[in-house]
Formats: structure tokens, C-alpha cells, sequence
């Protein structure tokens, strides 16, 4: 029943997220994406030149955000494999700190919790 519990307070929590925050941040990005439009659009009237050095510097950030960006999801597949039985352990240290202390192991559970070698 807690399990239940919990599952159901993270969706609702999730979806809390959707309803109320997402529209104030979409809101918000296409009133800078107006803006920058805008902007852009007065400045190339003024200076048609501009448009040459925008387009390099555009197609320059392309570039070095797909090379980013096969980076940046790879080292996020390693820090979740990595970092999954950490969480995992402490998690179970959690549901069972009741039975750790009635069996007094916690020296032992923290030396796991560690990686040490204990020799109790």
C-alpha cells in the first residue's frame, strides 16, 4: 500500500509540473524567441551584412550542438548505470533500518554503503 502511495504522489507530482509550470514556460520562451526575431529582423534591416557573420555563427552552433549533444547522452547513460546501485543500496538500508539495528549491523551496513572491507 505505501509503494501505491508513493507511485501515485509522483505522478501527481508530475503532472502538478505539467499543468502549472509548463504553460508559464513555454509562455515565456516564445515571448524571448519573439523578441530575439525582432531584433534580428531590425538589425539585418539596418545592416544587411549582418546576415553573413549570423549565418556562419548559426551553423557553427549547430554543429558544436550535435557534437554536444551525443556527449551529453552518453555520460548520462553512464552516471545512471553508475550512480543506479548506489541509490539501490540506500534505498534498502532505508526500508530495513529497523532490522539493521535489531541485528546490529550497522558498522557493517556502513562499510557496504562505503566499499571498505570490515572485518567485524
Amino acid at each position: 500500500m505505501y509503494l501505491c502511495s508513493r507511485i501515485l504522489n509522483r505522478f501527481l507530482k508530475d503532472t502538478n509540473s505539467v499543468d502549472s509550470v509548463m504553460p508559464t514556460l513555454l509562455e515565456n520562451g516564445w515571448s524571448v524567441f519573439a523578441i530575439l526575431i525582432g531584433n534580428l529582423a531590425a538589425v539585418a534591416a539596418a545592416t544587411p551584412l549582418f546576415l553573413i557573420p549570423l549565418v556562419i555563427i548559426i551553423a557553427t552552433l549547430f554543429a558544436i550542438q550535435r557534437y554536444y549533444k551525443a556527449g551529453a547522452l552518453a555520460m548520462q547513460r553512464i552516471e545512471a548505470v553508475t550512480r543506479s546501485p548506489v541509490v539501490s543500496h540506500f534505498t534498502e538500508v532505508l526500508n530495513g533500518s529497523s532490522t539493521i539495528r535489531a541485528f546490529r549491523a550497522a558498522v557493517r551496513m556502513l562499510c557496504e554503503a562505503v566499499g571498505l572491507l570490515c572485518l567485524t
